[in-house]
């Protein structure tokens, strides 16, 4: 028990996804059962309903199962206190056979081992019912089946039946048509794309998915969750009776994630009520239908450590999103400047991902990063045409913060400058080192990206923003914002007024033989003219450093003035 002001408090029930196990041992629960009541509710035989990473998936569909499932001792006392027990749905309680997969630990790297974790996860679920070998509604070749299966023993297009066989035989036995739970049913399909063996599990989960829930005449009701919904790809293109609520839909919008009220209903049981304004900024921000929600894995994981940082972190979860951003240059277009600075952007996503478009198309990454959690929406989307123009942004201080972790492992990964060092460098005010690791380090970098030698110088621009990004504990990063008599490029504002405020202005070479040292003295004299310092020096900052950068192709000439007030 967490014992805060001499009060036992409930235990923080992180890394717990059985719902009877976290009402029967106490542990603190934020109701959600009335999402029982909207999938009676909906009418829909089969309900996809994706959404981000610990968002409370898994938790909601054991809750599904332990209040659906028919036992032999009864499940009522885990839902008599919540309020769905004062709805009518209360009389739906327990009187269904239920199938129950999670799929979120088919992650191995190659197919031969995932196809062994799905025949096990398969074959567990066989076992929870095999009580219908005893049955006397099986037949004996059924019997046969049943056990060829549990035991592991059956081959490929046996086991891609085995949904379909299972529920026919639960609905004869108990004279009751069957619910059907799929958790993290596109957590193989992620890994198998990663690793090169898409095709294969593609394949696998058509005939599985298909033959188990597409006509099934054993079918009560089903519902999968996963994080996308991967379209185009024959996952469920036979599955024409399916109903598909992702984030834009309105239905069961608040039934993922935690309201406000709820994460302050949270704070107040752990006396930490007056701690909500921080945590607004660091874990809210997600929109889903009309609602505004917070991340449950780091309200949790705030509440037991009490320090705001990024919790919402799991490697095998970052990997395909990292390489989308890596592989598409996107940490240095203007794009990710923009989201850095916490504005917002404007692009054309499609509800459904398509894994293949993610190798064709440049910005097939923003669906992936929209509807994985990585942006939000910042406006209700517009469909425009077969997609949705959505208005995205960072949620939170959360999220920036993973994107600056992500900019750093890959900085780190990829070039021999240190880019951390080199930030040192800048905010102490040692410009000859900045300047000679920042030369090595454009390099470096465009020479992976293979950025033309007269790149624009917006991307020059967004480079540095992208590497400035990390700053944000200590500075305010400014973008192209008046001050004096004209735009400043970028400026770093320190939070302490006490430390170095920075300048920075950029200038791109028109011509080869034009001098950068000239030019970059140039940009000095432009922050000078035109009194960029204005707002620094209005804000109390009493040292600033004036930067001028030229730029031609690869190479860069940075002069430097230091200027005190």
């Amino acid at each position: 028990m967490i014992e805060q002001n001499g009060e036992n408090m409930k235990k923080t029930s992180i890394g717990i996804d059985d719902y009877k196990k976290l009402i029967e041992n106490d542990y603190a629960y934020v109701d959600k059962t009335l999402f029982i009541q909207e999938i009676l509710e909906r009418g829909t035989e089969l309900a996809l309903i994706p959404r981000p990473r610990r968002f409370g998936k898994t938790i909601n569909m054991s809750m599904l199962k332990y209040f659906f499932e028919k036992t032999e001792e009864g499940n009522s006392h885990l839902f008599s206190p919540y309020k769905i027990w004062q709805t009518d749905s209360r009389k739906e309680q327990g009187i269904y056979p239920v199938v129950f997969f999670t799929l979120k630990g088919v992650k191995q790297e190659t197919w031969e081992l995932a196809y062994e974790k799905l025949k096990t996860v398969i074959a567990d679920e066989f076992k929870r019912h095999r009580y219908l070998l005893d049955s006397s509604k099986l037949f004996d070749d059924e019997k046969k089946v049943f056990l060829a299966i549990l035991n592991q023993e059956a081959d490929q297009v046996k086991m891609e039946m085995s949904l379909k066989w299972l529920t026919a035989w639960l609905e004869r036995h108990h004279d009751k048509k069957v619910i059907v739970l799929i958790d993290e049913y596109d957590a193989p399909i992620h890994m198998a794309y990663f690793h090169g063996y898409y095709s294969h599990i593609v394949n696998f989960m058509r005939n599985w998915l298909g033959d188990g829930l597409k006509g099934n005449a054993s079918l009560e009701k089903g519902v999968i969750t996963g994080i996308l919904r991967i379209a185009k790809e024959n996952i469920f293109s036979d599955l024409n009776h399916a109903s598909n609520f992702t984030m834009f839909s309105e239905d069961f919008s608040d039934k993922f994630g935690l309201l406000e009220e709820e994460v302050l209903a949270l704070l107040k049981d752990y006396d930490m009520g007056d701690k909500l304004e921080e945590v607004r900024k660091w874990y809210n921000g997600y929109h889903i239908g009309s609602s505004s929600l917070y991340n449950p894995w780091s309200i949790l994981h705030y509440i037991q450590h009490k320090t705001l940082k990024p919790y919402w972190v799991n490697t095998s979860g970052n990997e395909l999103v990292k390489e989308q951003l890596t592989q598409k240059g996107v940490f240095f277009k203007e794009d990710f400047e923009t989201l850095v600075l916490e504005g917002t952007i404007t692009k054309l996503v499609d509800e459904g991902l398509v894994f293949v478009s993610l190798k064709k198309s440049k910005e097939a990454v923003w669906g992936l990063l929209l509807f994985s959690g990585y942006l939000t929406l910042a406006s209700p989307p517009v469909l425009d045409g077969i997609l949705y123009s959505a208005e995205l942004k960072i949620p939170n201080q959360e999220i920036l913060a993973l994107f600056q972790d992500m900019m750093r492992e890959y900085f780190t990964e990829t070039f021999s400058t240190s880019w951390t060092g080199l930030l040192d460098h800048l905010v102490t005010g040692n410009v000859e080192a900045f300047s000679e690791e920042f030369q090595e380090l454009i390099l470096d970098v465009f020479s992976v990206h293979d950025i033309p030698k007269k790149a624009p110088e917006r991307v020059y621009h967004a480079f540095v923003l992208g590497l400035l990004a990390s700053l944000k504990g200590s500075y305010e990063i400014k973008s192209n914002k008046e001050s004096g008599l004209g735009r400043y490029d970028v400026c770093l504002i320190p939070k302490n007024r006490e430390k170095l405020g920075i300048i920075l202005e950029f200038k791109k070479a028109q011509k080869e033989e034009e001098d950068l040292k000239v030019l970059a003295s140039s940009a000095i004299a432009q922050i000078q003219t035109l009194h960029y310092v204005t707002e620094l020096k209005s804000l109390g900052v009493k040292k600033i450093l004036a930067l001028g950068m030229g730029f031609q192709g690869k190479l860069v000439c940075i002069e430097d003035k230091f200027l005190s007030f």
